[in-house]
């Protein structure tokens, strides 16, 4: 009696799918928190999460700060719009990662947005832990990106091939086997 352990090795498509896929959560989940993070500020709640995107925050900070209720229209404008754009790339990137790019291009400036407040607020050091979790979207992101190209060089029906050649190559063992 032959007790061998069979190990699944996921195939390269599937390890392409499964990255993009990653990517397109942390996506999701940058533009949840970044909506929880709008919600606590308007409620003047004292916290921030760090996961969230800095341009609809400060948008939104900026429009209240003024107390002006056409300041307010126009950032809270802003921040809307920043929103549904992550939104779009989020939901158009299932079926093209060209969007996953845009996202990824958006981010980046959002990024640079970041780093221009810290700058401008003289508060280079209190922005420390929101580069860090920006890179990492950022580094996420790009690696769904590179994960994308990679699922268009294989064919859709990659994965379904590899299980039979192995499943064919499996029970061959196991007749020669017996």
């Amino acid at each position: 009696m032959n007790n061998k352990t069979a190990t699944i090795v996921p195939s390269p498509r599937q390890t392409a799918q499964d990255r993009y896929n990653t990517a397109r959560s942390s996506l999701i989940l940058l533009i949840l928190l970044t909506v929880v993070n709008l919600v606590l500020y308007v409620i003047e709640a004292d916290r921030m999460l760090l996961f969230s995107a800095t341009v609809p925050y400060f948008a939104v900070a900026l429009g209240i700060s003024l107390n002006n209720i056409i300041a307010l229209v126009i950032c809270s404008g802003v921040a809307a719009l920043t929103l549904i754009s992550y939104l779009i790339c989020w939901i158009a990137s299932k079926k093209n990662n060209v969007w996953l790019i845009v996202a990824l291009v958006l981010f980046v400036i959002d990024t640079l947005g970041l780093v221009g407040i810290c700058l401008i607020n003289g508060e280079i050091t209190m922005g420390i832990p929101n580069f860090v979790i920006h890179i990492w979207i950022i580094v996420e992101l790009v690696i769904g990106v590179v994960n994308g190209r990679k699922l268009k060089r294989f064919p859709e029906y990659a994965d379904v091939e590899e299980e039979s050649v192995s499943e064919t190559a499996e029970s061959a063992e196991n007749v020669s086997a017996e």
